[in-house]
């Protein structure tokens, strides 16, 4: 292959019009840069909001989980002798003891839910936590299996269980997934080979013969000009050692942009000649360039779903869409976490139960009327 680079360089060296194929070229290479730009950019900002999750939102949805436990002993108690309540409030007292028992079941790991919240938990919902955790789970685990066969893959979660840790759980979902596609894959490149090949195959695999050879030959070329062993100068030849690790690693994987954007570096610091690239050329790059776009794209929707971020998957729905996020729910935390406290001192002194647990029920009343009101709108 003749010595090429980028044809936005070749038409600033040249003055020569751009045809579509090089402004297609141009255009896809600029999107993959800022693709790539906005991948680094997200990865920065997950580990940023682990990082939040690990040192921050954790040990304060601790605290939290403690003082709500601590205010629901002290509403038990009250609840056995409500002096001063009406039967109407104790109704809805009941009810807001229960919702917070089950929130409190809900924040923690199954094995560390104290055998005194679960017995409120029982009492005040008329079944165990362990049955409604059991039946939410099988529901959860035939929904996500339904939602993969419908795709036609099958995927194992009868390990699954509910004395695993809630992380521990996505883990294991995340690796039944896992080895469910890989099967999946295997199955259908053995199919594949089975079957006799029509035109629309042969004309794929022409094209990837295409494109392998494309990014063969711009490899072969660079690894000619820039293998350092034959380099007398020192200077030079560290130089080209740096590039050889960027070209073989490009390389290895087939990042048509990664290797001509060494070209060009290359090219551009040694000046040397330009040329256009043909027509042919041009269009087997702007295909490779194409399905990495598409590759990318695909890769920056999925990367909270990497099992690292497991912690934090729950915080999204769908894409992640930034840190921020995280910090107003553990803001969101902090609030919460002060009001509970300040509610738990004016506990402390008798006689403020009546007061404090009225002014709860009376916030759960206003919010059964919005709730049935939208029910009835919707």
């Amino acid at each position: 292959m003749a010595t090429s680079t980028l044809s936005v360089m070749a038409t600033a060296k040249t003055k020569s019009l751009l045809t579509p194929e090089q402004k297609t070229f141009n255009r896809l290479k600029n999107k993959i840069q800022d693709l790539q730009l906005k991948q680094e950019s997200a990865l920065q900002d997950l580990d940023a909001s682990l990082q939040l999750y690990g040192e921050k939102i954790a040990p304060t949805q601790a605290i939290l989980l403690n003082v709500l436990t601590d205010r629901i002993k002290i509403a038990y108690q009250f609840y056995k002798t409500p002096k001063g309540m009406r039967k109407d409030e104790l109704k809805l007292f009941k009810q807001w003891i229960a919702q917070e028992a089950e929130q409190i079941c809900q924040m923690n790991d199954h094995s560390k839910i104290s055998a005194e919240i679960k017995e409120i938990f029982k009492e005040f919902n008329g079944f165990s936590y362990e049955e409604i955790a059991a039946k939410d789970l099988e529901y959860e685990k035939n929904k996500m299996k339904e939602f993969f066969k419908a795709a036609g893959i099958d995927i194992d979660l009868s390990h699954i269980d509910i004395n695993d840790s809630q992380e521990d759980m996505m883990r294991n979902v995340f690796r039944s997934i896992g080895h469910a596609v890989q099967e999946k894959k295997e199955a259908s490149q053995e199919t594949q080979k089975e079957k006799k090949l029509n035109a629309k195959e042969l004309k794929r695999q022409a094209l990837e013969e295409m494109q392998a050879k494309g990014l063969s030959a711009i490899y072969t070329q660079l690894v000619k000009v820039l293998h350092p062993d034959l380099e007398q100068n020192k200077e030079l030849r560290e130089r080209k050692e740096e590039f050889m690790k960027k070209l073989t690693c490009a390389y290895e994987k087939k990042d048509l942009y990664g290797l001509l954007s060494i070209q060009i570096e290359w090219m551009d610091s040694s000046n040397g000649l330009t040329q256009i690239q043909s027509k042919e050329q041009l269009k087997v790059y702007n295909s490779i360039l194409k399905d990495q776009i598409d590759e990318l794209e695909n890769t920056i929707s999925m990367l909270i779903m990497h099992p690292k971020y497991v912690s934090i998957q729950r915080f999204f729905t769908g894409n992640f869409y930034g840190k921020s996020v995280l910090e107003m729910h553990y803001k969101s935390l902090n609030q919460e976490i002060q009001e509970i406290q300040a509610e738990i001192k004016r506990l402390e002194k008798p006689g403020n139960e009546l007061e404090v647990f009225s002014d709860l029920i009376d916030d759960m009343h206003l919010m059964n009327i919005v709730t049935t009101a939208r029910n009835a709108f919707l």
